[in-house]
């Protein structure tokens, strides 16, 4: 069963709405969208209080980032990085339909398939931010900089 909450307080989604709602729970791990309130707790300032907290970032944003860069700015390349993340997505509904058990979706998501993913998807980031940003779309350079930003907390 997976659940997902969304929560604001007072139309405001801050680091004290967080810390206030989770109270003094002990978290494995926490999934947001790499919004700068949140991001304190998987850097190096974070708190003793979730310094066992791993911190991951919704690959959903990314690949959301692309979809816009390509569809609004005009990139031809940020479909090939949507394309690339939505693989990603089809893998785990593919896990999903056949049933697999947390040891063989984990041996999948290690296996050379995946690695080939993650080093095309990479090289092709490191490629495109190699590159001049002056003549790309605000769209493009926010979704390439989300990604390598968030590369650890995706992956």
């Amino acid at each position: 069963r997976k659940t997902a909450i969304f929560f604001y307080e007072n139309g405001s989604r801050g680091r004290d709405v967080l810390t206030d709602f989770l109270g003094d729970a002990e978290l494995k791990s926490i999934m947001s969208d790499g919004y700068n309130a949140y991001v304190f707790i998987g850097n190096e300032l974070k708190s003793a209080r979730f310094k066992d907290t791993v911190h991951q970032v919704c690959m959903s944003h990314a690949k959301n980032k692309f979809v816009k860069a390509s569809n609004q700015g005009g990139e031809p390349t940020a479909e090939r990085f949507s394309e690339i993340l939505k693989e990603f997505f089809m893998r785990e509904r593919k896990y999903d339909d056949a049933g697999f058990t947390s040891k063989e979706r984990l041996r999948e998501r290690q296996g050379l398939a995946t690695k080939e993913l993650l080093i095309e998807l990479r090289s092709l980031l490191d490629s495109e931010q190699s590159k001049d940003s002056e003549f790309r779309s605000r769209y493009y350079r926010e979704a390439l900089n989300y990604l390598n930003r968030f590369w650890k907390e995706i992956f």
